[in-house]
């Protein structure tokens, strides 16, 4: 760009002394100086041309130098930084494998001790509900053995009442039977349906107790399965509140 400038300096000079060459006769002593100043812009215009060349010259080989020197300061800097990177990986590689080890003994450590807590939470589960069964079957011998005894005894007292009225219609028919064998069929008749709802009375009682000791059952059994499922729902509880503090 500067040798241009002068370029476009020297060619607008030239111009000039050119168009003072056409003035008149009495300008020949300016133009002689004209002339020389011109030669001697000429001279200076060439000196400085070299001197830019050669300052050019110069100038290439400081930048070739430099980039050189810059070249391979990068290629030190990136060998330095290729092996701190593989230091930096190697550190990371077995601080890694030392976590991952860490984190595999906690998770084993974790495991066990989740799996020996589930284990006994089981094991207090299965006792219990093992007591609530227990208590459950003795509850229904219990029940099963009252309404049994129960029931004998409404037996017995109806097999008493019914060998008393047979007592006393085997009497009375006997006493009756030399007058009339037609009033003997009318109590026969009559014993027959009053042992007919005796017995129909009977029944109504024994499946009423049958009902309650059905009903009875199945109350006990329906608080039997709400323990269980209170006890289930406790131990799923406890089995999250133990995954909760594992993680």
């Amino acid at each position: 760009m500067a040798g241009e400038a002068l370029d476009n300096r020297v060619l607008n000079l030239e111009r000039r002394v050119e168009m003072l060459e056409t003035l008149p006769a009495p300008m020949s002593a300016v133009e002689l100086q004209i002339v020389q100043l011109r030669d001697e812009m000429r001279g200076g215009f060439s000196a400085l041309r070299s001197d830019m060349g050669a300052l050019h010259v110069d100038t290439i080989r400081v930048v070739e130098r430099l980039h050189a020197e810059t070249t391979r300061r990068m290629e030190e800097l990136n060998t330095e930084t290729r092996r701190h990177a593989e230091a930096l990986n190697a550190a990371t590689d077995h601080r890694m494998e030392q976590l991952n080890a860490g984190t595999r003994h906690h998770a084993e450590a974790l495991n066990a001790a989740t799996n020996q807590r589930m284990e006994e939470v089981n094991a207090d589960t299965r006792h219990h509900a093992e007591q609530l069964n227990a208590v459950t079957n003795h509850r229904m011998e219990e029940l099963n053995a009252e309404t049994r005894h129960h029931a004998e005894a409404l037996n017995a007292v109806t097999n008493q009442r019914m060998e008393e009225l047979n007592a006393d219609t085997r009497h009375h028919a006997e006493a009756l039977n030399s007058a009339a064998n037609q009033r003997m069929e009318e109590l026969n008749a009559d014993t027959r349906h009053h042992a007919e709802q005796l017995n129909a009375a009977n029944m109504k009682h024994g499946e009423a107790l049958n009902a309650a000791t059905h009903q009875r059952m199945e109350e006990l059994n329906a608080e039997t399965r709400r323990h269980m499922r209170v006890l289930h729902e406790e131990v799923i509880d406890r089995i999250k509140r133990l995954r909760g503090n594992g993680h």
